[in-house]
């Protein structure tokens, strides 16, 4: 139950992760222009606001599952939580730049996204918890290698994905603020 209760977390903070620029404005954008930072820094910072809003609603669960289930799950818990934002943050790097929209403030939804590469996300995104939870309950704690090379490959996507779509944000940021406007 816990892992599912994690995996529910990431899938409902989905459209935040996959719309990173989604509750700014031209305003907003244009003020980015204004700072010497590249694209991959303002890929970075909205990545982290992300890993904050996440890490404060996944922590509790963490810490009562070490509590109530034992440390070595609470450890497993960390591990799975870092290979869902990775992946979750790829695919939304990615999102964001290429298929920008204008959210609402408490309207997690627009009636412009694209619904057939929200769900891909949401299934790319999941896939390293379901394959965690599927090796943790069919080998026990000796699936902790897999889980291991989870997250690296879970890491490895999402510095290529920062490292590219930086580039791609720079290219297309008057693109990017006139679908914010």
């Amino acid at each position: 139950m816990f892992q599912v209760f994690l995996l529910s977390v990431f899938v409902c903070n989905a459209s935040l992760a996959f719309n990173l620029f989604g509750l700014d404005n031209r305003a907003g954008i244009e003020r980015l222009k204004l700072l010497p930072v590249t694209g991959k820094t303002i890929l970075l910072s909205k990545n982290l606001a992300f890993l904050m809003f996440v890490s404060i609603q996944v922590m509790p669960l963490i810490l009562l599952a070490g509590w109530r289930l034992g440390l070595p799950l609470g450890v497993f818990g960390i591990v799975e939580a870092a290979a869902l934002t990775a992946m979750y943050l790829t695919w939304g790097n990615w999102m964001s730049v290429n298929h920008p929209f204008k959210l609402q403030f408490f309207q997690f939804s627009s009636s412009n996204g694209v619904v057939v590469e929200a769900l891909a996300g949401i299934i790319f995104g999941s896939l390293p918890g379901l394959i965690a939870s599927y090796s943790l309950h069919t080998d026990g704690f000796g699936a902790a290698w897999k889980i291991a090379l989870i997250l690296l490959f879970s890491s490895l996507f999402y510095f290529v994905s920062v490292m590219h779509m930086g580039v791609r944000f720079a290219q297309k940021q008057d693109r990017i603020s006139s679908a914010l406007s």
